[in-house]
């Protein structure tokens, strides 16, 4: 399976990057599940 997801361009895997994370929904799933959007974490963890 790793090497499965290795050879899948970046885009394509769920890495918030692109896919159902980077729609609408998923945002708003993830800020109802972690209390964030994801740029708001990536900020959080720099300061």
């Amino acid at each position: 399976m790793y090497k499965v997801g290795k050879s899948l361009p970046i885009e394509l895997r769920e890495a918030a990057l692109g896919g159902i994370a980077a729609t609408r929904t998923g945002k708003a799933v993830s800020k109802q599940i972690f209390g964030m959007e994801r740029e708001e974490a990536e900020y959080a963890k720099t300061i």
